[in-house]
């Protein structure tokens, strides 16, 4: 056999060993389980065992702002963010995080913390179109026992009874709780209540929101 051919032949064997290698890398990348989640889910991945969060380092790179801070930063962008204008008790805004998303705490012992708040809502820019109310209610249809879609004033909310955590922590600490998202104005939002607020009471805070600058 030639130089040339057995050139080729080896050259062969070691694409093929190159192909396998690779092959089982990605199987058994595909079958890790993924950490758990630090994010809050797409409408998708809500459904069955949603998990709720923000980004962990989150507070580390963003900024602590104001409320008027907010209302300029609302009215030299044309955002027309929607704020709650009720809450249960005592429970008060207590800190605003901004890096690109809007994060509020809300709280009644001056908690700043959004892990550790009564309240939290999430406000990020929408990066893809709204679903209609026909695509969340098939959504909330693979987990109805767990899982409403409802019409707050003219807005679809997905409402999730109990939702868990992406931070075992806060698992821990709280358990599942209630959990909203839903999109209003190109902003798709998300809202978690801890215990004793109700998903009832959820609600009325959804239905309290109001344009920041209006």
């Amino acid at each position: 056999m030639s130089k040339a051919l057995i050139c080729i032949a080896l050259l062969s064997v070691t694409l093929v060993i190159m192909v396998a290698i690779i092959s089982v890398a990605l199987v058994t990348a595909s079958l890790r389980v993924p950490p758990p989640s630090s994010t809050y889910h797409s409408p998708e991945e809500a459904v069955g065992t949603p998990a709720v969060g923000t980004p962990v380092p989150f507070d580390h790179f963003a900024k602590i702002i104001t409320l008027d801070d907010l209302i300029t930063l609302d009215k030299n962008s044309n955002l027309d963010l929607y704020l709650p204008t009720w809450m249960p008790g005592q429970i008060r805004l207590t800190a605003i995080y901004y890096s690109g998303i809007v994060i509020l705490s809300y709280s009644d012992k001056g908690i700043t913390n959004y892990r550790y708040a009564n309240v939290t809502f999430e406000i990020s820019t929408a990066y893809h179109s709204t679903p209609s109310s026909e695509e969340l209610k098939r959504i909330a249809e693979q987990d109805p026992s767990n899982t409403k879609v409802l019409n707050i004033d003219g807005v679809w909310v997905v409402l999730i009874e109990k939702a868990h955590w992406g931070w075992p922590e806060l698992e821990e600490l709280y358990g599942p709780v209630p959990f909203a998202y839903f999109w209003l104005n190109s902003h798709y939002y998300m809202v978690s209540v801890k215990p004793p607020i109700t998903s009832n009471q959820l609600v009325c805070i959804i239905r309290s929101m109001k344009l920041l600058t209006s």
